[in-house]
């Protein structure tokens, strides 16, 4: 049975383009890199269930790609600084994923077995790591997986991730995987 027990937080502000005049703003927004300037982080909610353990729900909104994928880490690094093991990524409202986003996915489980992801910025050595990881063949007990969208498992399933992350259909049986 699940109980909710507590919303942990809501969103991720706004990042403004502040000091720059509108004709600027303009047409910077011309440009993909002022797009990712301008729009918001994607908002990932937070909510704690009680199964045989508590278990956190992380909830994106959006696309999981370059402009998103630090969110990501940076929300899994919170909960488990606040105690959180066990977490659901629910990804039923995760429309789209980028390699960027199967980074953060990588990173986020490694967060969550109390050690530091690669650093990003080092393009291929991150995603030759993700390899060799995902070859082993040993999937991550403290990170599951909710409801990807048929683009988004399609995927999750090229990569070989399924053998990663385990990934479940219904809330009730993620939670109780734990």
């Amino acid at each position: 049975m699940l109980t909710l027990r507590r919303k942990v937080s809501d969103t991720h502000p706004i990042i403004p383009l502040s000091g720059v005049t509108p004709s600027v703003q303009k047409e910077l927004r011309r440009s993909s890199q002022a797009q990712v300037l301008s729009r918001p982080g994607m908002t990932v909610n937070v909510v704690q269930v009680q199964g045989r353990v508590p278990v956190t729900i992380l909830h994106p909104n959006a696309a999981l790609n370059a402009g998103s994928y630090l969110d990501l880490i940076a929300k899994a690094r919170e909960v488990y600084q606040t105690g959180t093991r066990d977490v659901v990524l629910d990804m039923r409202d995760v429309p789209a994923i980028s390699s960027s986003g199967l980074a953060a996915l990588y990173g986020a489980a490694v967060v969550l077995r109390g050690e530091e992801p690669p650093d990003f910025e080092m393009g291929w050595a991150t995603f030759h790591a993700m390899a060799r990881e995902l070859e082993s063949g040993s999937q991550q007990p403290h990170f599951k997986l909710l409801g990807p969208q048929p683009k988004v498992k399609q995927a999750l399933e090229q990569v070989g991730f399924e053998n990663f992350l385990e990934i479940h259909d219904d809330l009730g049986r993620a939670v109780a995987s734990f």
